[in-house]
Parts: C-alpha cells; structure tokens; sequence
C-alpha cells in the first residue's frame, strides 16, 4: 500500500489520499486525526528519550563527584581508620563513572576525547603514591651474653642486676621510608623472658611497658639489721608459663629514623608444677617475634614477622 503526502499540510504533514488496488480516495476526517496523534506520539517518545539520556548524564555525573569528594574524605582525613577501604572504593568508583560519561559524551575521533582517560589515570596515580605505598618496619636483633659487673648502669633506668643469667639484648626497628608512621602498638616477643627495656635513640613518645601476668609470685626472705627474719613480696610479676616480652607504643614513628632498645632479659625454666630453680642455664635467645599495627598515609599496616637473633658472643663468660 503507498502513501500519498500532502505536501501543502506543512503542520502536520499527513497524506490525503491511499492508493490501494482500487481507486485512489480521499483520508476521513478521523484517519487524518489517528495519523496525527500518532506523529505527535513518536515525536514525543523521541523527545522523552533525549530529555532522559541528559537527566542520566547529569545524574550520573552528581553521582561521580559525590563518591570521589567522600572517597578523598575517608581516605585523608583518617577520621575513621575502617572506612579506609570503602573510601579508595569509592573514589575508584568515581573515576570509572566519570570516565564513561566523557568518553560517551565527546563525538567520536576528537582529539579532545583523550580527556576520558584522565580519571583512570588519577586513579592510577593514587594507587601508585598512596594505596599501595610499600611501608615496612625493619627490625633487627643482636645479642650478647653481657659480661657487665653487677650494679652496671648500661642504659637510663637500665641497672645490671644479676650477672649470672641476664644477657643483653639490642633490638633496632627502622622506617626507611619518606613518610611518618602514626598510632604505632607493636608486640616484641623473645623466647626468653624480658626483665628490663630502656630505648636508646632518643626519639619522643616511645613507650614500653613489660608484659607479665602474676602467676608466680616472688618473696624475699632474710634477716634485718637487728636480727629479726622478714618475709615480704617483691616488686616483680613473672610469668612462669611463658616467655614474655615488651609492648612498644609510639605516637608518630618519624621517617627515615631508627627506634633502638634494649632488652635485659633472661631465660627461665618455663611450666608447672615450678622447678626448683626459676632460672634456667644462662643462654642467648634464638628469635624474637614481632607482631603490631600502624598507620601509615591513612591506611593500617601491620607487622607479623619472627627474627632470627645475631649473636655477637655464644659462650657464657666467667663472672667476676
């Protein structure tokens, strides 16, 4: 079946004549209006489809601004440390989605079109400058054995008490990198027990506290100066179960910086029922194992790592 056009209807631009097998008749007042009404219908589909493919673009785009202004939000205000991730998803997110629209959006063959791929190249930047920033804490241990005299002073606060099984312990924990480590709780384990830690480098805000649980309580014995025997507690919690070791607390680790201590420690004859003598013989210890967390560009590290400990003397020295 062909359409004739009427070509003087300029508005509405329907045929006034079909031209069937038979003779060629004028349109009726009601088909003009059907086809009509359905010119008006297609020209209104296609306006609604062109207003929706602008609203999703806007949309779209308020979507992209938004997770990229809560993904730079989570990631460098560190306001909570949890959200970490859900905000590098977020700006990676963003960029994606903003990527897509420009490449959509600019005509095909434009030079200008190389604008889409610098979203993913700022999400390729953050991932190589912030995201997956090596950040290690370096540790290393010497020991030996400490053939000091008793009552030897071989740190601050640090007093050589008993020469016969105390050996001296050195442990260094480096940030070589260009960034401060912040919120610093790492966990220094060796397989003998530490009785005294003192820092030596001097750096602000590092604080050590022993670990220990009372499980065996020591007491003195003796005779005062006139005459009379005494028996009281001592000042010392020993934990005969296990090697125990230091907590190591710091607010800002600097960069390029070295954290050294000292560990006075000792070995003991470790289990129950308790031997008859808490000391065991006089020896280096093998490991430490390092264990902790930390904040470094907003991101949590952590630390789980077992030391192998370089001995500087392996025989026990006589003792003046």
């Amino acid at each position: 079946m062909c359409v004739i056009v009427d070509e003087d209807s300029t508005e509405n631009r329907v045929p006034e004549e079909i031209i069937g097998e038979g003779p060629a008749r004028k349109l009726t007042r009601k088909e003009r209006g059907r086809q009509i009404e359905a010119r008006r219908r297609f020209i209104a589909d296609i306006q609604k489809a062109a207003n929706t493919k602008i609203e999703t673009k806007k949309y779209g785009l308020d979507v992209a601004a938004i997770l990229l202004s809560v993904g730079i939000a989570f990631i460098l205000t560190e306001v909570v440390p949890a959200l970490y991730w859900l905000g590098i998803v977020a700006l990676y997110a963003s960029c994606i989605l903003l990527a897509y629209h420009l490449w959509v959006d600019l005509k095909p063959g434009q030079a200008v079109r190389i604008v889409a791929v610098l979203p993913l190249a700022f999400a390729a930047f953050i991932s190589v400058t912030l995201v997956f920033v090596p950040a290690p804490i370096e540790p290393y241990v010497i020991a030996d054995l400490g053939n000091y005299p008793k009552g030897t002073v071989i740190a601050p606060g640090v007093e050589w008490r008993d020469p016969e099984h105390y050996v001296d312990v050195r442990l260094s924990l480096t940030n070589s990198t260009a960034n401060d480590y912040k919120d610093v709780d790492i966990q220094v384990n060796p397989d003998i027990t530490v009785f005294q830690a003192a820092q030596l480098s001097g750096i602000p805000g590092v604080n050590l506290s022993l670990e220990g649980k009372p499980q065996a309580e020591m007491w003195l014995e003796g005779v005062d100066n006139e005459g009379k025997p005494f028996r009281f507690p001592a000042p010392v919690s020993i934990n005969m179960d296990r090697p125990t070791g230091i907590r190591i607390l710091c607010d800002r680790f600097p960069k390029h910086s070295t954290i050294n201590l000292i560990l006075v420690s000792a070995a003991l004859n470790y289990g129950f029922p308790l031997a008859k003598q808490m000391f065991a013989p006089k020896r280096l210890p093998r490991t430490i194992h390092i264990s902790g967390s930390y904040r470094v560009l907003g991101r949590t590290r952590s630390v789980d790592d077992t030391v192998r400990v370089e001995a500087l003397q392996q025989q026990v020295p006589s003792i003046p």
